[in-house]
Parts: C-alpha cells; sequence; structure tokens
C-alpha cells in the first residue's frame, strides 16, 4: 500500500472529482443522479493520487460516509486514516 500524499491533496482531489462528476451527471447523463457515484470516485481520485488502494475498496468506504456540509471533510478524514501508512 502507498501512502498518501497528504490530507490537503486528498481533499482536493475528492473535491475536483466531485466537481468532474457534477459535470457528467448534468451534460452526459442530463440531470439524473449517477447512481454508480462511487465509482466514479474511486477512479478519479486514485489518479491523482496514485494507488493507494483499489477502486472497489474505496467506492465502498465511499458509499458508507454519510455527512451533509462537511461531506468532503468527513471523506477526507476517513480515507486518509483507513490509509495513510506515514
Amino acid at each position: 500500500m502507498v501512502s498518501l500524499l497528504s490530507k490537503a491533496a486528498l481533499e482536493q482531489a475528492l473535491r475536483d472529482a466531485s466537481l468532474s462528476h457534477h459535470n457528467y451527471e448534468e451534460t452526459i447523463l442530463q440531470g439524473v443522479r449517477d447512481k454508480y457515484w462511487s465509482g466514479w470516485y474511486a477512479a478519479y481520485v486514485p489518479g491523482w493520487l496514485g494507488d493507494f488502494t483499489s477502486p472497489s475498496e474505496l467506492s465502498s468506504l465511499l458509499e458508507t460516509i454519510s455527512a451533509d456540509d462537511d461531506w468532503f471533510l468527513t471523506a477526507t478524514d476517513q480515507i486518509y486514516m483507513k490509509f495513510n501508512t506515514k
């Protein structure tokens, strides 16, 4: 397993994934909510940070995260704690 670069890099990757995915939902899916959203994030985030886990494991973890306004911070904290080996 590879260590993550930093919590800040992870949070930024999640935010970038969200923006990219939102654009995908709006343009390609024509406003329909993507029920496979976690797979999008699980493919996007390691592309920026490296292969710190498998896409299926990251996707499963993302689906368990529940938070409202602070989703990015909650997701960042949980992913960082689980996968950072520094």
